[in-house]
């Protein structure tokens, strides 16, 4: 069902953070991340939570119960092109620190729209690494035609809600693989 590259976006329904995170970001959804490469002879999530790391998909995802998830695959991306995007992402960002002074700027951001003085861009907070800031990391490092519909998106000022409303935009790019609702 699932292979490495996959990408994935999750909502768990209860907690401040998820919580917080849709709120301020206008979402259904808030958390994304990336099928790993097998690890162990398991599948594996390449994610950012507290730290970037790899965790069980079976173990964290399934068995767990605690989050709605959809997954989408990058059709136009060689298997050997997105393992290595995969690795490449990982080496990169492994053991990196959850940047969680980058919420706060997604909050003001969000408040300095709503009262409509423009929009505001470049997280003042880029220490860490965010959820969607690996997701985007990987998708660029698919090049092609991935790294240019992604191009304008920066790092430090993309949501999991960004990444999801450009997997809708480019069908041509992504397939839809699996879902499961709470």
């Amino acid at each position: 069902m699932i292979k490495c590259g996959d990408i994935g976006i999750s909502n768990r329904p209860s907690g401040w953070y998820p919580r917080g995170v849709r709120f301020f970001t206008r979402s259904n959804w808030s958390h994304c991340f990336i099928l790993g490469v097998p690890y162990l002879e398991r599948a594996s999530v390449l994610e950012a939570d507290l730290k970037v790391q790899l965790v069980d998909w079976e173990k964290e995802y399934i068995h767990k119960r605690k989050d709605a998830w959809m997954i989408f695959e990058p059709i136009l991306a060689s298997n050997s092109c997105r393992v290595s995007a995969a690795e490449e992402t990982f080496k990169f960002y492994n053991g990196m620190t959850y940047g969680f002074l980058q919420i706060p700027w997604f909050t003001v951001r969000a408040f300095l729209k709503w009262i409509g003085i423009g929009k505001t861009t470049r997280n003042y907070f880029p220490s860490g690494v965010i959820c969607s800031e690996l997701v985007l990391f990987y998708l660029k490092k698919l090049g092609g035609e991935y790294e240019e519909s992604f191009k304008h998106l920066t790092l430090d000022e993309t949501s999991p809600q960004d990444i999801l409303t450009l997997i809708y935009s480019y069908p041509n790019l992504f397939k839809f693989v699996a879902a499961r609702e709470l």
